[in-house]
């Protein structure tokens, strides 16, 4: 497979996550939201809210609202990440 073929979205994030080992960093739990922030936010149509993310989501949108205004997690280390790219 050549270093310029076009993945899928999923693909592409998954192998961003494990280049940058987030799973060294965060719980599985908190990845697999991240991920699926990222596949939304990167579809078509998106318009930053909520409703949004539940539409691609095996979660409801109020349990993705409470991981986002309620969990403790340092997001240095995205912000790191994301400085480099």
């Amino acid at each position: 497979m050549s270093n310029n073929s076009i993945l899928p979205n999923n693909q592409l994030i998954r192998k961003f996550f494990e280049e940058h080992r987030f799973s060294l960093y965060y719980s599985k739990p908190v990845v697999k939201h991240l991920k699926e922030f990222l596949l939304v936010a990167t579809s078509k149509g998106f318009s930053a809210k909520t409703v949004d993310i539940s539409e691609h989501s095996l979660n409801h949108r109020t349990t993705i609202g409470h991981f986002l205004s309620n969990s403790v997690w340092d997001e240095s280390y995205i912000q790191k990440v994301f400085a480099l790219v």
